[in-house]
């Protein structure tokens, strides 16, 4: 894959990034009115994820793959918590919240925009 251009992708890239790194400070789950923020958990790995992603998305000479495999670590991070938040609070009052949810979409969003400057690249 090439470098990034600016464009559609680079910027939705750029909008991703911002949004996972602001769900790491929202809540992942809830528990008896309890909220458990991402940050103190995996989401730190996202976190600094999408800090990087963020940084390295401003030099244009970063190639692409880099990004797809950031972004694609950052989705399986979110997929594996949810599932595993699933799991452990069967039969509970315990519910994943939105910040979980957003890591993911951000992470897929992210992918989208990878992909946009790859077929732009090969325009």
């Amino acid at each position: 894959m090439s470098t990034q251009k600016s464009g559609a992708g680079r910027l939705l890239v750029l909008f991703s990034s911002i949004v996972m790194g602001v769900s790491a400070f929202l809540p992942w789950g809830t528990i008896m009115e309890v909220s458990v923020k991402g940050i103190k958990g995996d989401e730190k790995i996202t976190f600094v994820m999408a800090v990087l992603i963020f940084l390295l998305t401003i030099s244009k000479k970063i190639p692409l793959w880099i990004f797809l495999i950031l972004g694609l670590t950052a989705g399986v991070i979110g997929i594996v918590d949810l599932f595993a938040m699933s799991i452990a609070t069967e039969g509970t009052q315990a519910m994943t919240a939105i910040g979980i949810y957003l890591t993911i979409v951000s992470a897929v969003l992210m992918i989208i925009g990878v992909l946009m400057q790859a077929a732009d690249a090969k325009k």
